[in-house]
């Protein structure tokens, strides 16, 4: 994590020495999440950016946002069916190199890297229902990819997709 600070410094440092133009502001999100064989949940996330172009038309953009994730699955049926909602909370820190299609449309890719704050589980069956704590969910490095329309000064509308590996660590509380 100190590694990723200091990086995100560092390019920083670099931008305003080379005299980089800078743009920043606060970036809201809404996210379509699907773990494994979960099925497609709707979350949120919030955070800010800071956009620096280098060259003329392609610059970076380092984000450090707060993303709400959920998922949902259903096994059984009838008097057997399980149903367990899951909640996870992380902070998303993507570096995503950006080039200028028009003055209009960016194209993004990079890596990302994300660190769970919070991991919850509610199951339900038929008969009983009980919440866990899943634990400390550990991202490994992923990449995004995506196309980000300005709309504005102050407004844009992006599309991405994220791709991140992850291993669970269970803990029953």
């Amino acid at each position: 994590m100190k590694k990723i600070y200091t990086t995100l410094l560092f390019l920083t440092m670099i931008a305003t020495i080379t005299k980089a133009q800078l743009t920043y502001g606060p970036r809201l999100a809404m996210n379509v999440s699907k773990f494994d064989n979960e099925k497609v949940r709707l979350g949120f996330g919030g955070g800010w950016f800071m956009n620096a172009e280098l060259l003329d038309r392609i610059g970076i953009q380092p984000e450090v946002y707060w993303s709400f994730k959920n998922g949902h699955t259903e096994t059984g049926a009838g008097d057997s069916l399980i149903q367990q909602n899951y909640h996870y909370r992380f902070v998303d820190l993507p570096l995503l190199l950006y080039f200028r299609i028009s003055n209009h449309l960016d194209f993004l890719i990079g890596p990302q890297w994300s660190f769970s704050r919070y991991a919850h589980q509610v199951t339900v069956t038929t008969h009983d229902s009980h919440d866990s704590n899943l634990g400390h969910l550990t991202t490994q490095r992923g990449f995004m990819a995506g196309i980000d329309v300005n709309l504005g000064s102050s407004f844009s509308f992006g599309v991405r997709y994220n791709n991140n590996k992850w291993e669970q660590k269970t803990e029953q509380v």
